[in-house]
């Protein structure tokens, strides 16, 4: 193998890896928001059907 194609080669795993990485830390940042999306609505979903809280 020669070193231009190792040097190539480098160059593509370092370009994927970038990418992958913003995209998992794009995915930990959306489960975060999610898990207080779901709590906030667990919070006040009740009190606003039972009448407790009005809008």
């Amino acid at each position: 193998m020669a070193l231009t194609d190792i040097n190539s080669e480098y160059r593509l795993v370092s370009a994927f890896d970038e990418q992958a990485t913003q995209l998992l830390k794009q995915i930990r940042v959306l489960k975060q928001q999610n898990r207080q999306l779901r709590a906030a609505r667990d919070l006040l979903l009740p009190r606003l059907m039972s009448g407790e809280l009005v809008i």
